[in-house]
């Protein structure tokens, strides 16, 4: 099942870049200039390392990529992007909704089940969920360079009062996808993984904008 699910969502975040399914409740617009404003984190899943040696459909390779991913984001302290785009999206919510928002107002849930996030932020009028569902990089084989990085997130805006979701979305991006070249895996992990961190910034301001631009 492991192998299947990974070769899914590699196949489909290398074939697309874009944000779907966003959908406003216009009875919930009105209350954004006097509202509150929380987020939500998650633990951060494992990255995946999938190196041309290895195939998304043998499973000791991708238990290995997943292995060899973590041990990269922890040497190297690369941070799972779906933080930053919670603290952009907050911001930029609060600077054009009115939306009132407090960096402290940060809430750690292991669970995602609407009713427990709405038990948590009951103090608040909205809540901010996003969450990282995959991150990578992929080979395409037989080609040199051969490289490319991918991302997924969720991303939802919650009326806590009325426990329905505002705007819902789910980001997709990929350097390839994103008219970045292939890269090497040297260039990839030289000088503490640059490159992925980099990516990774550009990752997160395309789900913000995206997501920005389709609240308007």
């Amino acid at each position: 099942m492991k192998t299947f699910l990974a070769a899914i969502l590699i196949t489909f975040v290398g074939g697309c870049s874009g944000i779907g399914n966003v959908h406003i409740d216009p009875a919930s617009v009105p209350a954004f200039g006097k509202g509150t404003l929380a987020l939500v984190i998650y633990e951060s899943p494992a990255f995946m390392a999938m190196t041309a040696d290895k195939s998304m459909f043998v499973e000791r390779d991708v238990d290995a990529a997943y292995a060899e991913g973590q041990e990269l984001v922890r040497r190297n302290r690369i941070d799972d992007p779906a933080d930053e785009i919670s603290t952009m999206l907050a911001r930029a919510i609060s600077t054009k909704h009115g939306l009132r928002y407090n960096e402290l107002a940060v809430i750690k849930s292991k669970s995602k089940k609407m009713k427990d996030l709405l038990h948590l932020a009951n103090k608040k009028d909205f809540l901010l969920d996003v969450e990282t569902t995959h991150w990578h990089f992929t080979s395409r084989k037989y080609q040199q360079p051969d490289y490319l990085l991918g991302y997924v997130a969720r991303i939802r805006l919650v009326d806590v009062k009325q426990g329905a979701t505002v705007a819902a979305s789910n980001c997709e991006y990929d350097t390839a996808k994103a008219g970045k070249p292939l890269v090497s895996y040297e260039t990839l992990v030289e000088n503490d993984a640059a490159y992925i961190k980099r990516a990774l910034v550009e990752a997160s301001r395309f789900c913000v904008d995206r997501f920005m631009g389709d609240l308007d």
